[in-house]
């Protein structure tokens, strides 16, 4: 198993409210150059992507908000300039960019 290095990736983070962001963010944050953060959409429990970007702030020193899935895509292949891009934080995130990152990637190629 590969040990991720520090800062070296770029992420796409969403996370619910009523979860310990501060501690995800403080964990995750030393592992990325950038974080996009966005809200997990369809759920009343979802913390907005704007907290979560100030929670992650303190831990990684390129950070910023996207307004919906695709324009988070967006962001992260841009700042990854194609290194590793991680989709973390909430499963429902997970579940919810897996269509979008699909068709995303298919519309490139």
């Amino acid at each position: 198993v590969m040990e991720p290095q520090a800062g070296a990736w770029t992420a796409i983070a969403g996370m619910m409210a009523d979860k310990n962001y501060d501690r995800a963010m403080e964990l995750l944050g030393p592992l990325c150059k950038s974080i996009i953060t966005v809200t997990v959409e369809g759920y009343d429990r979802s913390l907005s992507g704007e907290a979560l970007e100030k929670a992650a702030g303190f831990y990684c020193a390129d950070v910023c908000t996207a307004a919906d899935y695709t324009a988070a895509l967006e962001l992260a292949v841009d700042k990854s300039a194609g290194g590793p891009i991680v989709i973390c934080g909430s499963f429902y995130l997970a579940g919810g960019i897996r269509q979008k990152l699909s068709e995303y990637f298919k519309n490139r190629s």
